[in-house]
C-alpha cells in the first residue's frame, strides 16, 4: 500500500489597503481578504510600525489611532490551522490636521493706556505636535509668541482687530480674531489758579476738560 501524504498549502495574506486617514482618528485595518486554501486561519497579527514585529494589533479588522502623521509600511501575518504563517505588506497616510483657535471672546471697553488681558486656547487631535502661538495685537506693534494668556496695552482709542494664529510642526495652521474697543481716557482741565477771599465763594470752571470720544459723563472738583 503507498501511505497517502498530506502538504499543507500555506495561507494567503491579505491587508488590504492602501489606507489613508487623519491623526487623531481611527484607522481600520481589513485582512479579510486572507485565506486558507486548505484549512482556516487562526491568527491575523499587524505590524503597524514596520518594526518587523507583529506585535501591534491583532484580529482581521482591528483599528488604529496616529497621534502625529505618518506615512509607510504596514503588515499583515496570518497562520493556518498547520501553524504556518505568511506575511504580506501594504502603506498607510495619516494626514496632519491643523489646530483649531480660539481667541476668546470681544472686549467692548477698555481706556487706552490700560492693560488688557487676553486668554485663547486651542485643541489639536496630533497629540504628538508641537506648536508656535502668535498674538498680532491690530495696532502695529510686535507679534507676541509662546503664551495663550499675554497682556497688551493700547496707546490710544479705536477698534482692533486681534488675531490668535497657531502653528503646529508640521506647518498646519489655524487662525481666530477678536475684536477691543478702546476709548481714550478723558482730559481734565481744572483751569485756575484760582483766587478769592475767605467767606467769598469762589467759582471753579472744568469746562475745558473733554473725552476724545464723546463719552465723558461727570467732572469733579476735588
Amino acid at each position: 500500500d503507498t501511505a497517502a501524504i498530506n502538504v499543507n498549502v500555506p495561507p494567503v495574506a491579505d491587508p488590504g489597503g492602501p489606507y489613508t486617514g487623519n491623526e487623531g482618528s481611527p484607522i481600520t485595518f481589513n485582512g479579510s481578504g486572507s485565506y486558507d486554501p486548505d484549512g482556516i486561519i487562526v491568527s491575523y497579527e499587524w505590524d503597524l510600525d514596520n518594526d518587523g514585529a507583529y506585535d501591534d494589533a491583532t484580529g482581521a479588522t482591528p483599528s488604529f489611532t496616529w497621534n502625529d502623521d505618518y506615512s509607510g509600511t504596514i503588515g499583515l501575518r496570518v497562520t493556518d490551522d498547520i501553524v504556518e504563517a505568511v506575511t504580506a505588506a501594504t502603506t498607510v497616510t495619516v494626514n496632519n490636521v491643523a489646530p483649531t483657535v480660539d481667541a476668546g471672546a470681544n472686549v467692548d471697553y477698555v481706556l487706552s493706556g490700560s492693560p488688557v488681558d487676553f486668554s485663547g486656547g486651542f485643541t489639536d487631535p496630533g497629540t504628538g505636535d508641537t506648536h508656535t502661538i502668535e498674538w498680532d495685537f491690530g495696532d502695529g506693534t510686535p507679534v507676541v509668541t509662546g503664551t495663550l494668556a499675554p497682556t497688551h496695552t493700547y496707546a490710544s482709542g479705536g477698534d482692533y482687530t486681534v488675531t490668535l494664529t497657531v502653528t503646529d510642526d508640521d506647518g498646519g495652521t489655524s487662525s481666530d480674531t477678536l475684536i477691543v474697543h478702546v476709548n481714550d481716557a478723558p482730559i481734565a482741565n481744572p483751569s485756575g489758579p484760582y483766587t478769592g477771599n475767605e467767606g467769598s465763594a469762589i467759582t471753579f470752571d472744568g469746562s475745558a476738560s473733554y473725552d476724545p470720544d464723546g463719552r465723558s459723563e461727570e467732572r469733579r472738583v476735588g
